[in-house]
């Protein structure tokens, strides 16, 4: 049993969903408290769906006591052409996928000889929707699918490095 339990998990600690998911000790300390009291067979270090897309620049808010939201009304990509003004960075650099990192690693080292520790990455055009809104992409997807193709290269070479680290 591997529940997808971020949020709940945050709960048991008591922190904020804010803090759960932008600092590490927090969410090690959070999933270490659900396993006690779930005795799940393995976890899933998951934080929340913006994560990769906050390190591309999408404004992100982070609610007390729901989980963090990329901010549609001001995306990263306003237009089909901003797909192509990507930037590739390291993610063990960035601000949010290495929270991530550290997460996974932390939980790996707590309990990774007795449990399944999973790490969770949203893939490339998941992660555009969070910067562009899902409608939004889906509509480029169709009307400008060689403009979408000038981002995906980016975002999946930060992404398959993010799966390195």
């Amino acid at each position: 049993m591997a529940p997808l339990a971020s949020g709940a998990a945050r709960g048991v600690l008591g922190v904020t969903y804010a803090d759960y998911a932008q600092e590490a000790e927090l969410a090690i300390e959070s999933q270490l408290q659900w396993l006690a009291l779930t005795g799940s067979d393995a976890v899933c270090c998951f934080l929340d769906l913006s994560v990769e897309a906050h390190d591309f620049g999408q404004e992100v808010k982070f609610p007390l006591e729901d989980t963090p939201q990329a901010v549609y009304k001001n995306p990263l990509i306003k237009d089909v052409d901003d797909y192509g003004r990507l930037e590739v960075f390291d993610p063990r650099r960035s601000p949010r996928m290495s929270t991530n990192l550290r997460y996974l690693e932390g939980m790996v080292d707590a309990v990774g000889k007795e449990k399944a520790v999973m790490g969770f990455i949203y893939g490339p055009l998941s992660t555009l929707s969070q910067m562009r809104s899902a409608e939004k992409l889906f509509l480029d997807c169709m009307k400008h699918p060689e403009k979408v193709h000038e981002g995906l290269p980016i975002v999946t070479e930060v992404l398959l490095d993010y799966v390195d680290a």
